[in-house]
């Protein structure tokens, strides 16, 4: 995290930002961001910075490659601005080159045929999370074989390196309604790529039209009524969500954020310190086995690029680290201890396990 900085140089650093943005014709948002985290053992510590972030429209994405040019003219800039230009709803669906039917045709494109509805399921079979959505896709052909016909499409894009296993589990599972390919290369593929996809399951919904109509996960949303607006909208009809608008404030509620901050900075969330392996010994214990870990609490201030202030966003309190499983539940309960009196829901551990061979006693067995 940056350590130093004043009123003065927050200021500075907006106005630069903002400066950028006006000169460069771009919308966008720019945000103050307060973070208060505690590391390893260490003090609470509190650092601000400034962040701009620009999503242009993936039709003038060749316009990134010249903006990523004049950032990186200032250091300042080059970390503080984010380009963005990936598909997103509203947006046409462009085909998606170099897809690989299983066992079978290579260098294959997916496109969009007018008049029908598709749903396009990023997945893979090592993915837990993917196996039910994909299950849902073959009940809901099977189920609207005679309503949906040839009218709707789903395709499985498996992410998969593996193709026998891909093969077996379409195979064992009896997923034969989807028309299934695999993506040469996984999250590098341009499909996802073009998406912003970084985790599975993702689907992309295409209307009649070819519009992109909806993109995330496919359990967030009924999707089957959503086919079936869409199958029944009028010819040239598009049912697009319109973007949500700002609230003045977002997030954690600022009772419970003003306690969550207080407990960090009081000192009463305790980060374990993060062990010296030059130290382990017999009298090593699994709970000693902390190799990262932090506590971190951020607060946003979102303003457009002329700096109108547009809403505050207030997060969870976010505990992170690499630890053995006996070092997670010790952080994790004790800072529900010391947040005695907020929902635990706002309390939110992210933490990677490590395994560590352990005796009957509970001792450690490294050695």
């Amino acid at each position: 995290f940056p350590k130093d900085y004043t009123k003065k140089t927050i200021e500075e650093d907006l106005a630069k930002v903002a400066a950028f943005f006006k000169s460069h014709d771009l919308d966008g948002e720019l945000s103050i961001r307060s973070i208060y985290y505690a590391q390893g053992g260490s003090k609470f510590q509190k650092t601000k910075s400034v962040i701009g972030e620009v999503e242009l429209p993936y039709s003038e994405k060749s316009k990134v490659s010249a903006l990523q040019k004049d950032l990186n003219k200032d250091p300042f800039l080059k970390k503080a601005v984010e380009i963005k230009c990936h598909l997103k709803v509203g947006d046409k669906f462009p085909e998606i080159s170099d897809v690989d039917k299983p066992l079978g045709t290579e260098g294959l494109s997916l496109t969009h045929t007018p008049g029908t509805v598709m749903l396009v399921d990023f997945w893979a079979t090592w993915c837990g999370p993917c196996q039910e959505p994909m299950a849902h896709n073959q009940q809901m052909l099977v189920k609207n074989a005679n309503k949906w016909g040839d009218k709707v499409k789903i395709v499985g894009l498996s992410l998969d390196q593996d193709v026998m296993q891909l093969i077996n589990r379409i195979k064992e599972r009896g997923w034969n309604k989807v028309e299934h390919y695999i993506l040469p290369g996984g999250f590098k593929h341009s499909g996802p790529v073009a998406y912003d996809c970084h985790g599975i399951p993702f689907v992309v919904l295409v209307d009649k039209n070819g519009t992109i109509v909806y993109t995330g996960h496919p359990q967030a949303v009924d999707l089957e009524k959503l086919i079936n607006k869409h199958l029944e909208a009028k010819e040239g009809e598009t049912f697009v969500a319109s973007k949500p608008k700002y609230e003045s404030e977002s997030g954690t509620p600022v009772e419970i954020y003003k306690k969550l901050r207080t407990a960090v900075k009081d000192g009463k969330v305790k980060v374990p310190p993060v062990f010296n392996q030059s130290q382990m010994g017999p009298k090593t214990t699994p709970t000693d086995l902390v190799f990262q870990s932090a506590a971190v609490l951020i607060h946003s201030r979102k303003f457009t690029p002329d700096l109108k202030k547009l809403t505050v966003e207030r997060q969870k309190l976010v505990l992170q680290g690499e630890m053995s499983q006996p070092a997670a539940i010790a952080f994790i309960k004790g800072t529900y201890e010391a947040t005695a009196g907020v929902p635990q829901g706002y309390v939110v551990p992210r933490i990677k396990p490590v395994q560590v061979p352990m005796g009957p006693n509970g001792e450690c067995k490294i050695f």
